[in-house]
């Protein structure tokens, strides 16, 4: 009986004390890890990230079935149709759009040192984030938002328009693209403005630098987070909006988060983080030099809560992208 009870406050005797070797070696393995260990948590972050969240999707809710109303066969319908959209809808949209948008600040706070073996509580880590970012994530949000606006509304023309079936068919082929770009850019943006000290411009000319250089693997890296959503919402259904709601309130935030940062956190790895900030580099991942003592041989061992240098200042604006 006793050696139950040493076990319980001691642990096995047998087992190895943690080393820097015993840490992930691959991002799919720091996700994995997080999944098994810190689910709680990576809960707890999602809510407060749908609590940002959730006015916007209300109010595209109801959007939706508002709109349902309106006849699109009349001229009169249409006009009606698209005053709404300008007057109501997209206006309110785009005021949501930046709230929801600095809620991510917090998640891609909290979810960047999770990943980085940052011991953090939750709700802290998310405010932290949240009061350290705000600024350019709403800045941020209310470009994006005013785009997919923009988006939505060319889309609606388009379907009243005259144009023949080519021309309407390479107009949806270029408008795709460009949400698709866009998309691509927000990737390695929301990361770079969470992670870096820097300015807004440098934020986004560097965010699509790397969505042009990697397109492909971005765009593999959006069919896993974003695509089973829309491709939900394109059915039109508001069954299938409230199924796609679920699954952003169950886990959804989280999980694209922290898909993106792990993708996000290995780009990085390579054009900013080996030369101008070695503690970010292969941050939470086993060190590729270990010593036998278990000290890490190239990788800073300091806290980047503060997004600190290796001389402890606040970080300053990183290399552009080449």
């Amino acid at each position: 009986m006793s050696e139950f009870f040493n076990k319980m406050m001691y642990g096995d005797g047998d087992k190895k004390d943690f080393s820097p070797k015993d840490l992930p070696r691959t991002r799919a393995q720091v996700y994995k890890r997080l999944i098994r260990t810190q689910w709680g948590k990576l809960l707890v972050a999602n809510w407060w990230t749908l609590l940002f969240c959730l006015p916007l999707l209300a109010w595209n809710m109801l959007c939706l079935s508002y709109g349902a109303r309106f006849d699109l066969t009349t001229a009169d319908g249409t006009q009606a149709y698209i005053r709404f959209l300008l007057t109501m809808c997209y206006p309110l949209s785009v005021c949501f759009g930046v709230v929801a948008f600095v809620g991510f600040a917090g998640i891609a706070y909290t979810v960047r040192n999770m990943s980085w073996g940052v011991p953090c509580a939750t709700t802290r880590a998310f405010f932290k984030g949240v009061r350290s970012s705000w600024a350019q994530f709403a800045v941020v949000g209310l470009v994006t938002s005013l785009l997919c606006c923009l988006f939505d509304f060319a889309l609606v023309a388009l379907s009243f328009s005259v144009f023949d079936a080519v021309q309407k068919v390479l107009l949806y082929a270029f408008a795709t693209f460009a949400v698709l770009l866009l998309c691509c850019g927000l990737v390695f943006m929301l990361n770079l403005c969470s992670t870096y000290k820097m300015s807004l411009f440098t934020a986004v000319k560097n965010s699509f630098l790397l969505a042009v250089k990697y397109f492909w693997k971005t765009l593999g890296v959006l069919c896993i987070t974003v695509l089973p959503l829309v491709v939900l919402c394109i059915v039109g259904s508001v069954w299938m909006w409230l199924v796609v709601y679920l699954l952003l309130a169950v886990f959804g935030f989280v999980h694209t988060a922290e898909v993106w940062h792990l993708f996000t956190n290995s780009v990085f790895d390579n054009h900013i983080n080996r030369q101008n900030y070695p503690d970010f580099y292969r941050k939470g991942l086993a060190p590729i030099d270990v010593t036998g003592s278990g000290k890490s041989g190239d990788i800073g061992e300091k806290s980047n809560d503060d997004r600190s240098g290796n001389d402890g200042n606040e970080a300053s604006e990183p290399t552009e992208v080449k």
